[in-house]
């Protein structure tokens, strides 16, 4: 199986345009494992949750996470 890398650090955007339904499509194609798929899925949602917090972090720096 060939070897996929995707860079999803410093875009949120860039992170969520492979959308799931993409990324079943090349899990059906073999050209991703479903382990690939969801790394990809969590490596998205983590750069998206990293952003958010950082714009709130801007807006509110007293703003603590727990």
């Amino acid at each position: 199986m060939a070897q996929v890398s995707i860079d999803v650090t410093g875009s949120s955007t860039a992170a969520l345009i492979l959308s799931a339904h993409t990324l079943q499509t090349l899990v059906h194609k073999g050209i991703l494992t479903p382990d690939d798929q969801m790394n990809i899925l969590n490596a998205s949602y983590q750069q998206l949750a990293d952003d958010g917090q950082a714009a709130l972090k801007a807006v509110y720096p007293n703003f603590t996470f727990s």
